[in-house]
């Protein structure tokens, strides 16, 4: 009877485990891709669970009852999906300042399919979008992000998520962090066009016979490359700060 109940609750914990890193697999960059297969994902997370049962701590009560099973499985769900949702707030910010790119270039009617979000996305959000996952590998983001992920189970142990008024402050903060970095990616290329805009005026109060429309167009797109090219190294080095940023603040945010 000892063996048949010590199998039955290291798998029940397994099975706890297992939401949590699920959860992650869910909003998390690059791990939680569209393009990455189901099966795979059902596979990394059987297998990380695994290896992150030994190293848990686990506050399961002496007698496993049912109602206490579906508040722990919602509990662990809801501390993989919070860490994975966190983290993918930087691609969402990084999309919406692309977004405001290609409106005063011109290109929102060119948007194309991502299937890296399964998403309608702008050209210059798609390209972004790449080059801050491409950032994101390149600092070992992943390696942060399953850290991050092993020390949940030290600040928040299996069973015992309480969530409090810092948590949903620090998620406030995190979407004002959306905003300022969409701003800050798209500010530059914004005040170049705004300018470019305000030339055109002039050039049609002084040349009426020109058609602005059909010169504008070529125009605003390549000041906005150019300013792109030239901005994009400093915009690669603020991305990176900021991605390492937020995911140094993930451990904080689940201790919440």
């Amino acid at each position: 009877m000892d063996l048949v109940e010590f199998s039955t609750r290291g798998f029940l914990t397994y099975v706890l485990v297992l939401l949590r890193v699920s959860g992650l697999f869910v909003f998390a960059p690059v791990l939680g891709s569209a393009t990455v297969p189901g099966q795979v994902k059902a596979a990394a997370s059987m297998v990380i669970a695994l290896a992150l049962l030994p190293v848990t701590a686990p506050h399961v009560p002496a007698v496993l009852t049912i109602p206490y099973m579906l508040v722990a499985a919602a509990g662990e769900t809801v501390v993989g999906l919070l860490i994975g949702y966190a983290a993918n707030l930087i691609f969402v910010a990084v999309q919406l300042g692309g977004m405001q790119v290609d409106q005063q270039m011109g290109l929102a009617i060119g948007s194309v399919f991502n299937p890296l979000v399964e998403t309608q996305d702008s050209l210059v959000g798609q390209f972004y979008f790449l080059f801050t996952m491409f950032i994101f590998l390149a600092i070992n983001g992943h390696h942060i992000l399953l850290a991050a992920l092993v020390g949940s189970f030290q600040s928040v142990p299996i069973g015992t998520i309480a969530l409090s008024g810092r948590t949903l402050d620090m998620v406030i903060t995190l979407f004002g962090t959306v905003f300022t970095v969409a701003f800050a990616i798209s500010a530059p290329m914004v005040l170049a066009l705004f300018l470019v805009t305000v030339a055109m005026g002039f050039v049609a109060r002084t040349v009426p016979q020109m058609n602005i429309l059909i010169v504008g167009f070529p125009v605003r797109i390549i000041v906005g490359f150019a300013v792109m090219m030239f901005t994009l190294p400093a915009i690669g080095y603020f991305l990176a700060k900021t991605i390492g940023a937020v995911l140094s603040g993930l451990p904080a945010l689940v201790a919440g």
